[in-house]
């Protein structure tokens, strides 16, 4: 597990039927005697009606695929997967399942407890077709993960849990989150959905934090925030290649109410984890608050180990937190511009003897990755991580040298230039079987000072790269 303190200044070291009857039957029977009665029951039927609609117990769940078996399609780490249900689970409660849709022998995840948020963690259990009985003794929130169903399965709670505040964007307005959150004052935990993302946060800091009590800003813009990564890893849902499509699974965002000694907010195998500690949570839920901590953390899901080698693992993860920020925050300077990090990077340039590995500075570092998107515009990254999704596996570079010098030539290969006098600038070296195969690509140097490029300023290359088919 990645776990990546977030710091000032973005800097990382290491968030009822029956009843309907029955009503039916009281109303036809009260009406032979007073008006007054059926009023007050029809008030009574409405008020019933508006509490249960937040109260799911039944859900329907597309298959996501296997989160080890994404994580290598993506060449990136594993992010673990489910689908929340609103539904908690007391210690030792026993919850009955029925699961109808799943074929074969294929199994249904569920499991009972969040990672992270829970001090103990979830218990995990593989439900098959038909009625499944399943408890945990730390008790939790209850979620799926049709992981194995090849198409939807149904799935329906027929006893046990209890519904805790659960806010689906799309579905749910300002007015029910208040009302939920008002029913349910002593909910263990809330749960918000929307399209890509799902937040798991304490009550208290659903209450406190988000703006207004309305979730619907802060789920757009994490909904958002997600598409410009998914767009930067080269995935979309409508492509046709199964390799670029984006995934059908939920983003983690978590609170960790415990407070891990020394942490602040970190990205894992469970998602992005807020802690409660240093108002951490706060810029997770405080949409005008919404920033760096989470691009960056979300960033960490993203990398390809491929070209991740040991030194840039907090360098590389920022392109995602810049392409997220340029989007989300259109018009305002960048990170590297309001921190100054694009003129510490040109002091390092102006050296004579430079070694990219050698450079501390994780901001210096980046804005040679970011000088790449600059240049070559947004189809560059996209396209370097197909390429990289599309190595078969034993190609793939295993050694931090190995990933150097392949980063190097894929570089050229997505650029169609031959980017070698980039890398000497920055002193990132290429072997020279690197700089061998480079020139066998024939193609044009890059001639431009790329290097010099700043977001305000950039600096294209040779028009021969503009003119590429």
């Amino acid at each position: 597990m990645k776990g990546l303190i977030y710091l000032n200044r973005g800097k990382n070291r290491k968030s009822q039927k029956p009843m309907k009857v029955l009503m039916t039957s009281a109303v036809l029977t009260t009406t032979l005697f007073t008006s007054i009665n059926v009023n007050s029951l029809n008030v009574h039927a409405e008020t019933t009606q508006t509490q249960t609609q937040y109260e799911e117990k039944k859900f329907e769940l597309p298959s996501t695929g296997h989160y080890m078996g994404e994580a290598a399609r993506e060449r990136r780490s594993e992010q673990r997967n489910y689908t929340p249900t609103g539904i908690y689970v007391k210690p030792n409660e026993q919850v009955t399942i029925e699961v109808s849709g799943l074929s074969g022998l294929d199994k249904l995840g569920a499991t009972i407890g969040t990672n992270e948020y829970d001090k103990e963690g979830g218990k995990v259990f593989r439900l098959s077709s038909g009625s499944n009985t399943i408890s945990s003794p730390n008790g939790g929130l209850l979620g799926f993960d049709n992981c194995e169903g090849k198409g939807t399965v149904k799935v329906k709670v027929t006893q046990g849990g209890s519904p805790v505040p659960f806010f689906e964007l799309g579905k749910h307005t300002k007015q029910d989150w208040i009302a939920m959150m008002e029913k349910y004052p002593d909910a263990p935990a809330v749960q918000l959905k929307s399209k890509r993302a799902v937040l798991t946060v304490t009550r208290d800091s659903a209450k406190k934090y988000i703006v207004d009590q309305d979730p619907v800003p802060l789920l757009k813009k994490y909904d958002d925030m997600i598409l410009v990564q998914d767009k930067l890893s080269g995935l979309s849902e409508t492509s046709s290649n199964p390799l670029h499509r984006s995934t059908r699974r939920l983003w983690n965002f978590v609170e960790n109410p415990n407070n891990p000694p020394g942490m602040y907010m970190y990205a894992g195998r469970d998602g992005v984890v807020f802690t409660t500690a240093y108002d951490a949570i706060k810029s997770a839920l405080d949409v005008n608050e919404f920033g760096w901590g989470q691009m960056h953390e979300a960033g960490h899901t993203r990398q390809q180990y491929p070209w991740t080698w040991d030194g840039v693992v907090e360098v590389n993860v920022n392109i995602y937190s810049l392409a997220a920020q340029k989007q989300l925050f259109p018009g305002q300077p960048t990170r590297l511009e309001k921190e100054g990090d694009y003129d510490r990077a040109f002091q390092y340039l102006k050296q004579t003897d430079k070694e990219y590995e050698k450079i501390n500075d994780p901001f210096v570092k980046v804005a040679m990755f970011w000088q790449l998107h600059l240049a070559y515009g947004e189809d560059f990254y996209p396209n370097l991580h197909k390429l990289y999704r599309e190595l078969p596996k034993d190609k793939l570079p295993e050694t931090n040298e190995d990933k150097i010098q392949a980063f190097i030539y894929n570089t050229s290969k997505v650029a169609r230039q031959n980017v070698l006098p980039f890398f000497d600038q920055w002193g990132l070296k290429a072997s020279p079987e690197t700089r061998k195969k480079v020139e066998a690509l024939n193609y044009p140097t890059l001639t431009a000072p790329i290097w010099e490029a700043t977001d305000a300023k950039p600096v294209k290359p040779t028009a021969a790269y503009g003119q590429r088919k």
